[in-house]
Order: C-alpha cells, then sequence, then structure tokens
C-alpha cells in the first residue's frame, strides 16, 4: 500500500534516531518566493458538527465524532461534486486506531504526528472514494475532521509550507557477514522554511536547519553519535539535498545515509541512497 504522508524515519536520519538535529548551525536560507497560487486556502473552513458511524456517507467540511470497537473498524464513503485538495484529520486517545483511504488513483495511510493521523490528496469530483478507521486494540471514541486541505488545520506559519515527497530507495545492510539489499518506494510530508532556513516534522521536533545553499538548492547534514534502544550506533552521517522550482513549487533531490552500529556485540552497517521527488501541497 502507498504511503499518504506518512513520514519516513530515515528520510532525515537524526530524528530516527533520536540524536540532536542541527538547530544550533548558523542560520542559511532562501529567500526566492513561490509563485501565487502554490501556497493553498489558508483557513480553515467552517465546520458543522455530526456523528459518523460504520456505513455513513461522510460531507466534507464536518467535525465528526464515532466509536470503533476493539479489532473492528468504521467505513465510511464520500462523493464530492467539484475537484478538491481534501484533508482527513483523525485524533484519539488510542494509539491503536489506523487511518487509510482508497479510491480513485490512490491507496493511502495516514501519516502520525502525536495522537493525530493525517492524510491529504487531491479528490476528484463525481469519484467514490471510501475511508476505514480501524484499531487493533480496545475500544475507542475518536473525532475525524474532515475538511478541505488549509494551511491553518496544519499550523503552518507564513513563511511554512508543506511538501510531499515520493522517495526510491536503495538499501544495503551488512551483519556480520551477511549482506541484504533492498528496493522499497514511500511517501513522506514535510515542512520547509526557506526563508528561515530549516525543515520540521508534522509532529514539530528535530528541526533541521540548512547546512549549505546554492541558489535554490540547499543541503542538510548531520553527523552523530545517536543511540536507539538497545543499539548503540558508532556512526551515522546523512546528506540530504534538495532543489526547488519557485514557479512551479516542484521539488527533486537526494537523500543519502549511512551507519554502524552494534547490538548485542555484534557489528553491522547500512548505507540508503534516495531519489526524491515531490512539490509543495499547501
Amino acid at each position: 500500500m502507498k504511503n499518504g504522508i506518512l513520514v519516513s524515519l530515515l528520510v532525515f536520519g537524526l530524528a530516527a534516531c533520536g540524536g540532536e538535529s542541527n538547530t544550533s548551525a548558523p542560520t542559511l536560507s532562501i529567500n526566492t518566493e513561490l509563485s501565487a497560487g502554490i501556497k493553498g486556502l489558508e483557513a480553515q473552513p467552517v465546520l458543522v458538527n455530526a456523528e459518523i458511524s460504520e456505513g455513513d456517507s461522510a460531507v466534507l467540511n464536518t467535525n465528526y465524532t464515532g466509536n470503533v470497537l476493539d479489532g473492528s473498524s468504521v467505513h465510511f464513503n464520500f462523493t464530492l461534486a467539484e475537484d478538491k485538495q481534501v484533508a482527513l484529520f483523525l485524533s484519539s486517545e488510542s494509539e491503536d486506531l489506523h487511518l487509510t483511504a482508497k479510491g480513485y488513483n490512490i491507496d493511502l495511510i495516514g501519516s502520525f504526528y502525536g495522537s493525530t493521523q493525517l492524510i491529504i490528496f487531491d479528490a476528484v469530483a463525481g469519484e467514490n472514494y471510501a475511508a476505514h478507521i480501524s484499531s487493533i486494540g480496545d475500544e475507542s471514541n475518536f473525532q475525524l475532521k474532515f475538511i478541505e486541505a488549509n494551511r491553518s488545520s496544519v499550523n503552518l506559519d507564513n513563511n511554512e509550507y508543506l511538501i510531499s515527497l515520493e522517495s526510491t530507495e536503495e538499501e544495503k545492510c551488512i551483519f556480520g557477514r551477511i549482506e541484504e539489499n533492498n528496493t522499497r518506494s514511500s511517501s513522506s510530508f514535510v515542512i520547509i522554511n526557506w526563508s528561515a532556513g530549516y525543515i520540521d516534522y508534522l509532529y514539530r521536533g528535530d528541526r533541521l536547519l540548512f547546512s549549505s545553499v546554492n541558489g535554490d538548492e540547499f543541503t542538510i547534514d548531520d553527523i552523530s553519535n545517536p543511540i536507539s534502544g538497545g543499539r548503540v550506533i558508532s556512526y551515522w552521517q546523512d546528506t540530504f539535498t534538495l532543489l526547488t522550482d519557485f514557479l512551479t513549487g516542484a521539488v527533486t533531490g537526494t537523500s543519502n545515509t549511512s551507519f554502524e552500529y552494534s547490538e548485542a556485540g555484534n557489528t553491522s552497517s547500512c548505507t540508503y541512497a534516495r531519489i526524491l521527488t515531490g512539490h509543495v501541497i499547501l
């Protein structure tokens, strides 16, 4: 299944392993402004309150409440009269709920940040879409905002932009004498502030500052020795470079990560090479 706005734990390596980001580095920035119309809807629309349950048809710009049983799911559908960029925000006290959406050209999993899951996509008028809220734990109450996507709901500051990134990753890991190679694709969403020179996460943790700037391209370099669970990482280096087309909002780049770690007396190493493509969505 293709991830919707699932933030990859390895797109920016330090956050994945609990190390400190380069927030103390000198601030570098790109002061070019994006073309008009790329920024997206600013304010959250006025919402109405309603309840949602199995088999219902959802209405855009509604704040829903509902309940899902242990090991069960709530399935609902929606069809729009106009093309819209829509967002589904799921929040609950439970960490065992999962949000998915399927339909015309989409098959998405909600991203996690804090107690909230989020999906954003372009819905096509007249097409039917289905969403599921499923539980793998206890019975849970939930709140679901089904709204037209907007910057306010994602808590974006004036010069922050939400970016969708598609990643094709080549992985090579060596565990003792065993070598494993894998290729995978994933999707992630990050927040970029070009004028202040940083990348941030939806959950607002481990902000990373630009290390260097060359025209409309910036690079983030991080080297650290973080500790992750039972693994002691002796070496970690991550380089992330992204080029922006400020006329169209398109972004392209690469991300390369390498690290060595020891666990239970055994030493292993991994490298990840990624090709990134994406665009500004809000």
